[in-house]
């Protein structure tokens, strides 16, 4: 990491601030739906189809439903940024199987 001369960290990047937005909702929605829940969601390995409808219902209700597919196939249409994002967001929690595409 690069420093100044007061050995204070810069900061090379910054995320736009729509996709600051999208962080700090899902953030939210992560930490109010779905961490308190993370016991109750699986069913071994799966995701128990009741959660998966309402994980899904949260993520079209924060505009997150099939973010990468273009606008005009229904998708939310943003790039590989905005999936890192999601994605390090949904990370923070266990209520989701590791490898699950179909939640966002």
């Amino acid at each position: 990491m690069l420093r100044t001369h007061r050995d204070e960290p810069i900061s090379l990047f910054t995320l736009p601030d729509e996709l600051i937005e999208v962080q700090r909702n899902l953030r939210r929605y992560v930490d109010r739906e779905m961490i308190p829940h993370e016991r109750e969601t699986m069913e071994g390995e799966a995701l128990k189809p009741e959660w998966r409808a309402r994980f899904q219902q949260g993520m079209k209700d924060l505009g997150l439903w099939r973010l990468d597919v273009p606008v005009e196939y229904g998708g939310g249409g943003m790039g590989l940024l905005a999936k890192a994002v999601v994605w390090a967001e949904l990370g923070r929690t266990i209520a989701l199987p590791a490898r699950e595409d179909d939640t966002t």
